[in-house]
């Protein structure tokens, strides 16, 4: 059994960007800043960064089947605090108004950018078989 402690800084960025392109048959397309979910209320490039720990276990045993053959099996697992995944960055109110194209811009700035910091975990499992000749 192993165990450690990272720590350090997390730093997360994440950007907003999106474009509506509308095409007539015998015009010029026009393409426009913004879509249904990436509006002029939430695009955008935004920071940030905290210090964190990153506790990491790892378990490994193995066995001696014979002078020459051995198993072994592991598994690791390492914890990650305060990070940006990009499906929790996503509002899912949207103000029609601030729509590409759409007639007036009144009504809440929605969708909003708000930074959602998440725990996350990564898992492994390992085997193994050595043959010595």
């Amino acid at each position: 059994m192993t165990t450690r402690l990272d720590l350090g800084a997390t730093n997360r960025e994440v950007t907003v960007f999106g474009a509506t392109r509308n095409d007539v048959p015998g015009l010029a397309s026009v393409t426009r800043p913004g879509g249904l979910l990436a509006q002029t209320s939430n695009i955008g490039t935004y920071r940030s960064s905290s210090f964190t720990l990153i506790p990491e276990l790892d378990l490994h045993l193995g066995c001696r089947l014979t002078d020459r053959i051995s198993v072994s099996a592991g598994y690791s697992f390492l914890l990650l605090t305060d990070v940006a995944r990009a499906g929790d960055q996503i509002d899912l109110v949207v103000n029609p108004n601030l729509l590409p194209g759409a007639p007036a811009g009144t009504g809440p700035a929605r969708p909003a950018f708000v930074m959602r910091q998440t725990n996350t975990w990564v898992q492994g499992i390992n085997l193994g078989l050595s043959v010595k000749w």
